[in-house]
């Protein structure tokens, strides 16, 4: 299952924007990272919905949420989640979704 997505995230980060996500189940993410990230994902909202699980989400904060183009996000914040954690989040809830418009 292919995270392109991500992984450009990943490889080039998102300066100070959030980049958004859609999976294929229609769980929503939003990251804002460096390129390259040695501490894992800077910050990553998982729009309210099953909580990711494992050792590499306990860094949680409160509840935040923001305007965007498709509506207001709602969801959790995680710090500095490893890349590894956040690609098997986006393998189980069924990959990057086909259709990315509205994120």
């Amino acid at each position: 299952m292919s995270t392109k997505i991500f992984d450009r995230i990943v490889s080039r980060g998102t300066g100070r924007n959030r980049t958004m996500i859609r999976l294929g189940d229609g769980t929503r993410i939003a990251i804002r990272t460096q390129a390259n990230p040695r501490h894992g994902i800077d910050e990553i909202h998982v729009e309210l919905g099953e909580a990711p699980r494992g050792r590499g989400w306990m860094n949680r904060d409160t509840c935040h949420g923001w305007k965007t183009p498709g509506g207001y996000f709602t969801g959790d914040l995680y710090l500095e989640v490893p890349a590894s954690d956040v690609r098997a989040f986006i393998r189980q809830n069924g990959g990057e979704h086909r259709d990315q418009s509205g994120c």
